[in-house]
């Protein structure tokens, strides 16, 4: 098992009288002299700043709308059901488009809950806010959102199984009969 790595730190170099950042090997100039203490840290910190930061393709999306219209723009191919992903988006537009992804909170999940549920089923609204939070999670994978957000769904439905009694089967099976008799 190897040793691990150091990580980046300042290193003065005696034969330029400088200081540099000695990063795995590599020697990175900052142009800062021995004399000025505080460049050198400073250049250190933008270096880490620079190094660990997201690149300009993968800046954060400012609203929440974006995210859904990333999503579907991403799903357009690979999406089984995307006519119910888009109606979805259309439903949660006007509620949280918008707001910005860390505005998402339980609270505001409730909210539309609520609002929703005099409307639609609750399964309905738990696909709709199902839908967003796989947009909300969607670009983090790709390393294009931060922030918290807290997406919360319904209760599920219970089962849809229905048992007939016997009543009514034979009530059934006496309306086939009447049908069949009269075709």
């Amino acid at each position: 098992m190897g040793r691990r790595a150091k990580p980046p730190r300042l290193w003065f170099r005696e034969d330029r009288d400088e200081y540099i950042i000695l990063d795995r090997g590599r020697q990175i100039r900052m142009g800062c002299p021995r004399s000025d203490p505080e460049g050198d840290s400073i250049a250190l910190q933008r270096y880490l700043t620079t190094k660990h930061a997201p690149d300009d393709a993968t800046l954060p999306f400012d609203t929440v709308g974006e995210v859904l219209a990333y999503y579907l723009s991403e799903k357009r191919d690979t999406a089984i059901a995307f006519d119910r992903l888009c109606f979805a988006a259309k439903t949660l537009g006007p509620f949280f488009a918008d707001l910005a992804p860390e505005e998402v909170t339980r609270a505001r999940s409730r909210a539309y809950t609520e609002k929703r549920r005099h409307k639609v089923s609750s399964q309905t609204v738990r696909k709709e806010l199902s839908v967003l939070d796989s947009a909300l999670r969607f670009p983090d994978s790709a390393g294009r959102i931060r922030g918290a957000f807290n997406v919360v769904l319904p209760k599920k439905a219970g089962p849809r199984d229905v048992y007939l009694t016997q009543e009514e089967l034979r009530g059934s099976v006496r309306q086939a009969g009447v049908i069949s008799q009269m075709a």
